[in-house]
């Protein structure tokens, strides 16, 4: 779930990204192609899931998270098992969404949270719902961190 319109930071900065010159480019990532004004991340990533046979297990839904995204999944009563968060970049934005969607994981479900060693606001909401729900942190090495959802009582 994302809206596929990138951050403000990337907009703001006239499409590029802050770390594009710390990253290879050599599929283009950071070049942003437009039509009508809109990017086109969006079917691009439609074209990877085609491409690498995955649209059976990954449902991309294009909405902001905030506002739509667990009624969207609720409505149609899915409560993952695994989910992969890649939230807004500011509070309190962050936190609402990593609660919203904790809240529809099914019990003893993964979410796994994207930036959270790098992106202050996600590291601290990362943290904040640790706390709130009494939950151990998991970190990987490309910056990402994890939780597993406990048993509901």
């Amino acid at each position: 779930m994302d809206t596929w319109l990138l951050d403000l930071a990337f907009a703001w900065n006239g499409g590029k990204s802050k770390h594009a010159d710390k990253v290879k480019n050599e599929h283009g990532y950071f070049k942003v192609n437009k039509i009508s004004g809109g990017n086109q991340m969006y079917f691009q990533f439609l074209s990877n899931c085609l491409a690498t046979k995955t649209n059976d297990r990954i449902i991309p839904i294009q909405t902001a998270s905030l506002n739509n995204g667990a009624i969207a999944l609720l409505s149609h009563g899915v409560r993952p098992d695994f989910m992969y968060i890649d939230a807004s970049h500011a509070n309190p934005d962050v936190f609402l969404d990593y609660e919203n969607f904790y809240k529809i994981l099914k019990p003893g479900g993964v979410m796994t949270f994207d930036d959270v060693k790098a992106v202050p606001a996600c590291r601290d909401a990362f943290n904040m719902l640790a706390r709130k729900y009494d939950l151990k942190q998991y970190f990987l090495s490309q910056g990402q961190g994890y939780i597993i959802k406990k048993d509901e009582k």
